[in-house]
């Protein structure tokens, strides 16, 4: 199906029923579409992309969060054009990257909310012409004149979306995602998370990413139900506010990475608590990093006396190139959790339980395989598929997984097209390592990111947990722990962001400290930095590889650090 028949189908069935509803702050109010209303923006719209774009022809979108996106979004699909959502450049230093995209693309259309008047909108456009592009602020294409160009049959595998990755600081990479990829990755969601006709959503998370535009954004319109829109930076600013929102809109259905449940844990005070209801939640669904057992308990714990229950939670996995989802714990089920023996998975890669007194290491399961995927825990070397309890690459088949990576077929051909040793494929290779036990998925960490000294295996997230928590004047989850290489010798950073440098020498050697009694890491190197300093992606992912080069900057400039060595 097409999305221009799902939202036709609901026009007509429920035509004054609410679509989408943008949340502004403090009110907790704001712009609302019904289904009838969208329909006809969205057809509106289309019938004018005509006028500066051609059919198949990539069209980037430059918004901020709320329903002039989406209906932009929509109107690309019922057009023919393919989506391009990019985060909006916030300083004219950041269009840099934007053009850099806008060239790998292949776009001469731009449209954005911003208002033609400022100076931010005046700059954007002044550097896009350069590249050949046009910047069209959205009301002004909303007054155009129709082209009378017919809405095109389109056939469901055609490419809807180009989903650049938003952590990458080489070359951009665009993910090519059909119709198709979305209407069955949606539905993948919509069972997984048990929705239903009374469900409500709400994203936080930003549109143009995987997670805020598969689940936030279509996910509700793909099932006919209530989509209520925050802002991320509605979030970030004051975390109490994503669960206000769904105290009073006695949402269903929300999520986010882990750093955004130890946030609301540390930050939102008792009084605050007081005022919330989070019963009405079905599932809270935690992914796109990693998953931390404790914080999922400090959350649950913290928000008990607001009608929260453990098994509302909904640990889950995906990636922009499967579309979203490939594994979730299901509604019907609480978060498991292994204790490994830490040892034995650093050194042979093998998944066994902790007895008493062990070193151990606590893995949350990412879940059970969703329906429609085959997934294959492989030897990335010998391409031989591994059996349950063994650590190797997880790679993954099925008609959520998306087609390539736009202009690029050697990196398509590698990793979207991968057969094991005995032939079986194609498969995505995910280039995340994990294990399958007992039909649940776990994660360990991406083959990029892992360290290796002295012929030892280390994650760098074990790492930069250890790290984060030894000292409460480290900013929690902002930690970055990374190798370098030095002449013959490799050894670890771990950068860290503080609250403020009064303590700076007492956190120095209580990091040192505690990451070689955890880990048996003797660190020559830690970098104390302001807050702001990590690296990361739009959806929270640290960008290990950027702060590494941050550091190696710092090697000739300290401007930057509080201390750079130990």
């Amino acid at each position: 199906m097409h999305w221009k028949r799902i939202l036709t189908k609901w026009a007509t069935r429920n035509p004054d029923g609410l679509a989408y509803q943008k949340i502004d702050f403090p009110e907790l109010e704001g712009r609302s579409i019904t289904y009838r209303q969208l329909e006809s923006d969205t057809a509106h719209l289309a019938g004018r992309l005509g006028h500066h774009s051609e059919f198949q022809q990539p069209v980037v979108l430059l918004y901020r969060a709320g329903i002039d996106f989406v209906t932009a979004l929509l109107a690309c699909f019922w057009a023919g054009r393919i989506a391009v959502p990019l985060p909006l450049p916030y300083r004219l230093s950041q269009v840099n990257r934007l053009a850099k995209t806008l060239t790998h693309s292949g776009a001469k259309l731009v449209l954005t909310d911003l208002e033609p008047d400022s100076e931010l909108f005046q700059g954007i456009r002044a550097q896009l012409s350069a590249n050949g592009a046009e910047l069209l602020w959205h009301e002004s294409l909303r007054k155009l004149e129709s082209t009378g160009e017919k809405s095109p049959k389109l056939d469901p595998a055609s490419p809807a979306v180009l989903q650049y990755s938003s952590g990458s600081t080489g070359s951009p990479k665009g993910v090519i995602v059909t119709h198709q990829n979305l209407v069955e990755n949606c539905k993948t969601i919509a069972k997984s998370f048990g929705t239903h006709a009374g469900s409500r959503y709400l994203t936080w998370l930003p549109h143009y990413h995987d997670m805020g535009l598969v689940d936030g954004v279509l996910g509700p319109l793909a099932k006919g139900i209530p989509g209520h829109i925050m802002a991320p930076e509605d979030f970030i600013a004051r975390p109490v506010r994503w669960l206000q929102a769904i105290s009073k809109y006695r949402i269903t259905c929300t999520g986010g990475p882990n750093f955004a449940f130890e946030l609301c844990a540390r930050k939102v005070k008792d009084t605050q608590k007081a005022e919330l209801n989070l019963s009405s939640l079905d599932v809270l669904y935690n992914g796109a990093e990693p998953i931390w057992a404790d914080t999922l308990n400090r959350f649950a714990k913290a928000f008990q006396v607001c009608g929260f229950r453990y098994d509302q939670l909904l640990p889950c996995y995906g990636m922009a190139e499967s579309t979203l989802m490939v594994s979730s714990t299901g509604r019907d089920f609480k978060p498991k959790v292994l204790d490994l023996q830490f040892e034995l998975l650093q050194e042979q890669h093998r998944a066994v339980k902790a007895q008493s007194g062990q070193a151990g290491r606590s893995f949350v399961s990412s879940g059970r395989i969703a329906s429609g995927f085959d997934v294959k825990i492989v030897d990335p070397k010998s391409r031989s598929v591994l059996p349950e309890w063994e650590v190797g690459e997880i790679w993954i088949s099925g008609d959520s997984v998306a087609q390539g990576y736009y202009g690029d077929l050697d990196k398509t051909d590698e990793i979207f097209h991968a057969e094991t040793l005995d032939g079986q494929g194609p498969y995505l290779r995910s280039e995340d390592l994990g294990f399958l036990a007992d039909g649940w998925l776990y994660i360990t960490g991406r083959i990029k990111d892992l360290i290796i000294l002295n012929g030892q295996n280390h994650y760098p997230q074990d790492i930069e947990k250890t790290a984060s928590d030894c000292h409460i004047d480290i900013r929690t989850g902002n930690v970055a722990a990374f190798p370098v290489v030095d002449g013959q010798e490799e050894r670890v950073v771990v950068m860290a962001e503080l609250r403020s440098e009064d303590r700076a020498d007492e956190v120095r050697q209580k990091i040192q400290t505690t990451v070689y009694q955890t880990h048996g890491i003797a660190l020559k190197d830690i970098a104390l930095v302001p807050p702001g300093t990590i690296r990361k992606t739009s959806s929270g992912k640290l960008m290990r590889f950027a702060c590494r080069d941050l550091w190696q900057k710092s090697q000739t400039s300290t401007e930057l650090f509080f201390e750079t060595n130990t």
